[in-house]
């Protein structure tokens, strides 16, 4: 089935940044139609996509919390935020939060090493240098819009 050009690999990521920007994810009907149009095989999608961190392919929460362990993150104490994040959200790393508000993951690289230890919220707001106190702060402020909105 793969009919693979030079252009392919050129459309693929920012047609899957395209797919996720919505409703901050990709869905499995939408990967298998991109699969057609690229004329790959879907697994090569999927591939892909579990490759890359900024991919969300099942809806888990409003916000995904991404705190990076990169070694520059872990010298600047990511772990004592990580820890912070379980015991605040009363969640463990991969985990959602029972009402659904919020997803706690790890990723090894978001790219701020000069300001770790860095926090992502749905793969578009990174908060660097963040620590605990700052964490509340954020926290507090994204359940106040989610409370907002609804």
């Amino acid at each position: 089935m793969v009919e693979n050009t030079e252009n392919t690999g050129a459309v693929l990521l920012p047609a899957l940044h395209l797919l996720q920007e919505n409703d901050n994810q990709i869905a499995a009907d939408d990967v298998d139609c991109l699969a057609r149009m690229l004329k790959l095989d879907p697994q090569e999608i999927w591939s892909v996509m579990s490759f890359y961190d900024c991919f969300n392919y099942q809806k888990d929460s409003r916000y995904i919390l991404k705190v990076c362990t990169g070694i520059c993150c872990s010298l600047n104490n990511s772990d004592r935020l990580i820890e912070h994040l379980k015991k605040r959200l009363n969640i463990e790393t991969g985990e959602t939060t029972a009402n659904g508000q919020f997803t706690l993951e790890t990723v090894d690289c978001l790219g701020y090493c000069g300001e770790g230890p860095v926090l992502q919220v749905n793969n578009e707001k990174t908060h660097p240098e963040m620590t605990p106190e700052k964490a509340n702060e954020l926290l507090d402020e994204l359940r106040k819009r989610t409370d907002g909105q609804q």
